[in-house]
């Protein structure tokens, strides 16, 4: 029986990575992804150069970047008798030849952060919940469609989330049993996230409160100090874990800034015109019921209250974190559903915290033996569950055939005559 959760949770971790793969090739080779062009081409100009400067700062990105870069020369080498130890040029115009397998690569790497990031959920919310909220909430991850279509791209949505998670538990570890190895650890882990994106910042302020409660707590202790040495080389970690990935960055600093202003543009059809204020409100009110379905995000506030009401300090950094990001985000003049999506294994585990609570509570009352517990808990995961599977079916059954963009293109090409003018729309066939 103890061996039961690794197997559900490694289960999980199978279906997840058949989702993830159910379709991955989407429209390719005719048109790639919103922004995948940015990682994969830039990954295999290094590749193919041996220059690891990145050139492109926005996101930044850097933690999708140098893998795709690794993944492509591998590639390259075993598939072209390339050379594993020096750069290949003969790789750029292989990839001109040849850009499935290279935007294949960048996509497995974000299937391969989503599939990673649900047993970091499982450990997590065993560490800050139980282990039957744990594997509830792991569950709800696994059945988001917003999760697995961003899962398929070759962009930084799931290297970011995947870092945070890994992130925000080792902060819980430092909370439990502090160290400065378990301090520095949590501090490198931040600085990938941060070159994941620049939004995943709002990690720190999360060690910087685990610090803090660690400092007061020993303010009449002997040790007091080591404390304070503890916070003090994880915040200092946090600045080389980001350095050592990013170097560039600082380097090309005109050209990050260049990209970071383009990025941060005020203007975008159908992501402006909302104040911070409604901004906020919009993710709480859209993003977060599109991404998870209105009752998930009902019982996620409502475990967030539990988690307030209760006062366990690990449940409340978790709660912090949302309302920071959430704040963080906010401040931005556009708003995005996918910027929610590191947000995503919280609120799961947060709505498993109600479901938990809420099953418990009734078994007090009624007076429900284990057994009865437990099936009426599985019951009511599984009544929450039918929207978000229903929706994540039809998704991945709609891949089972070729978009309306290439069979669009298709129709052009048997029935429109050769030479024909056509106005194209930025969304459409891939001409």
């Amino acid at each position: 029986m103890k061996r039961l959760p690794v197997i559900i949770v490694l289960g999980m971790m199978a279906v997840g990575l058949a989702i993830g793969l159910w379709g991955i090739r989407k429209n390719l080779p005719y048109v790639q992804e919103v922004d995948e062009s940015i990682f994969v081409a830039n990954a295999v100009r290094m590749a193919s150069t041996g220059n690891m400067n990145p050139e492109w700062f926005g996101n930044p990105g850097l933690t999708t970047v140098y893998p795709i870069t690794l993944g492509s020369h591998i590639w390259y080498a075993a598939t072209q008798n390339g050379d594993l130890l020096n750069s290949n040029p003969k790789l750029q115009t292989h990839f001109n030849e040849h850009i499935n397998d290279y935007y294949i690569i960048g996509r497995l790497l974000s299937v391969l952060y989503a599939v990673l990031t649900l047993p970091l959920t499982y450990l997590l919310g065993k560490r800050a919940f139980n282990q039957r909220t744990a594997l509830i909430g792991t569950f709800f991850l696994l059945t988001y469609t917003i999760f697995w279509i961003y899962a398929q791209w070759a962009r930084t949505d799931l290297a970011a989330a995947f870092w945070s998670m890994l992130s925000l538990w080792l902060c819980v570890r430092a909370y439990e049993r502090p160290s400065w190895q378990r301090y520095v650890l949590a501090g490198l882990a931040i600085g990938l996230s941060i070159a994941s994106r620049y939004f995943m910042v709002t990690l720190a302020p999360v060690l910087f409160i685990v610090w803090a409660t660690q400092f007061w707590r020993s303010r009449h202790e002997s040790q007091h100090w080591i404390q304070l040495r503890n916070g003090v080389l994880g915040l200092l970690a946090i600045a080389v874990g980001f350095t050592l990935i990013a170097p560039y960055l600082f380097l090309e600093f005109s050209t990050t800034v260049e990209n970071v202003l383009n990025e941060a543009r005020s203007e975008h059809l159908g992501a402006d015109g909302l104040s911070q204020w409604g901004n906020f409100w919009w993710y709480i009110t859209v993003a977060f019921p599109l991404s998870i379905s209105w009752p998930q995000v009902i019982l996620a506030f409502f475990g967030i209250g539990l988690a307030v009401a209760r006062r366990k300090a690990e449940r409340l950094l978790l709660a912090a974190f949302i309302f920071i990001f959430l704040f963080a985000i906010s401040l931005s003049p556009l708003h995005w559903p996918r910027w929610v999506l590191q947000l995503l294994p919280l609120l799961a585990l947060f709505a498993a915290c109600a479901l938990d609570a809420a099953a418990d509570y009734a078994a007090r009352r009624l007076h429900w033996s284990p057994k009865t517990e437990t099936i009426s808990l599985f019951l009511l995961v599984v009544l929450i569950s039918i929207l978000p599977i229903n929706t994540l079916s039809q998704a991945k059954l709609s891949q089972s055939s070729p978009t309306t963009r290439v069979m669009a293109r298709q129709w052009i090409i048997e029935n429109i005559p050769a030479g024909s003018k056509i106005g194209q729309e930025w969304y459409t066939a891939p001409l």
